[in-house]
């Protein structure tokens, strides 16, 4: 039998091509771009589903950033956008997506993780307008969320239910099998839940702090996938949308760093390998793609799912 030769072949250089951006495009379905203000963009045109559209906003902040007296305070205001904004009265979001038939319920249009908060909506696009509100309740979400005293004491007891029926054995199992992995790192004391002394009686003033901080423009990417007669039309429209997002009144001019924290090392031998990695937390589950590379005392491991995040663990 004729040998088909691969023994031969070239070894793929992955240590090399590991940091490489692949292109994007085709260029006559894809945009994507950067707003005077920071916010980025990415538009793309797919045919399936027929007449929808998948709308994402992505911030770059998660329960990492919250300090001592704000752990439960990202996944808190996430909750709290659906509530209200400046724009839209108490749940008149939830009645517009109720209305076009769209799927609205706990961990299906929203989520927290540890580095990011990023809102979720699916609605139908054979109404050009739907697409119009769906953009403006995202651009709500970006700016305008409207967190009264009222609204963080009236969303304390969704989010403490959450908390309880997290707490089962597979939430239990989960979650100390996540403070091993991330045993002496931040990430292992930051659980996007949170405290229940902080989600039960934090000062309403601390989530508005949290909010105006963290939610700027510059930390935000939104995202539109679907059936578009027009790609460059949905990119004016986000554009003029998004455009006039700023920081809050009184936040510095400057983006506020975030410190990624490090990851300790655990015993055993790491070396240049593409593994699947399951994590599974509380209410969350992900399976990426990890790169463990071993220099010297230190290892740095690298996600594929979110690009060209390193962290260096000494």
């Amino acid at each position: 039998m004729k040998s088909s030769g691969w023994k031969s072949l070239t070894p793929y250089p992955l240590a090399d091509k590991w940091n490489e951006v692949l292109p994007v495009g085709p260029s006559d379905r894809h945009r994507q771009g950067q707003l005077a203000n920071g916010m980025r963009y990415y538009v793309h045109v797919t045919q399936k589903p027929k007449d929808r559209a998948a709308l994402a906003l992505a911030v770059d902040v998660g329960s990492v950033a919250e300090e001592e007296d704000e752990q439960g305070v990202a996944h808190l205001v996430e909750h709290l956008a659906f509530r209200a904004t400046k724009s839209f009265g108490n749940f008149e979001i939830v009645r517009f997506l109720e209305s076009i038939g769209a799927e609205f319920g706990a961990c299906q249009n929203a989520y927290t993780s540890m580095d990011e908060t990023v809102y979720e909506l699916l609605v139908p696009i054979d109404d050009p307008l739907v697409l119009t509100k769906a953009l403006t309740v995202m651009s709500e979400f970006a700016s305008h969320v409207r967190i009264s005293d009222d609204d963080v004491n009236d969303e304390r007891g969704a989010v403490l239910e959450e908390m309880r029926m997290g707490r089962d054995a597979r939430g239990r199992a989960g979650e100390a099998y996540w403070k091993l992995l991330m045993k002496d790192s931040a990430y292992a004391a930051r659980l996007p839940i949170g405290l229940e002394s902080v989600v039960r009686k934090g000062d309403p003033s601390v989530f508005r702090r949290f909010y105006k901080k963290w939610y700027r423009p510059e930390r935000m990417a939104v995202i539109a996938a679907g059936d578009f007669a027009d790609v460059d039309d949905v990119v004016a429209q986000i554009e003029k949308t998004f455009g006039t997002c700023a920081p809050a009144a009184g936040q510095p001019a400057q983006n506020p760093e975030t410190i990624r924290p490090q990851i300790a090392p655990h015993a055993g031998t790491y070396c240049i390998s593409q593994i699947q990695a399951h994590c599974l937390m509380p209410l969350f589950e992900c399976t990426t793609a990890i790169k463990f590379t071993s220099t010297g005392n230190s290892t740095y491991i690298t996600s594929a799912l979110f690009g060209p995040i390193t962290t260096t663990v000494y």
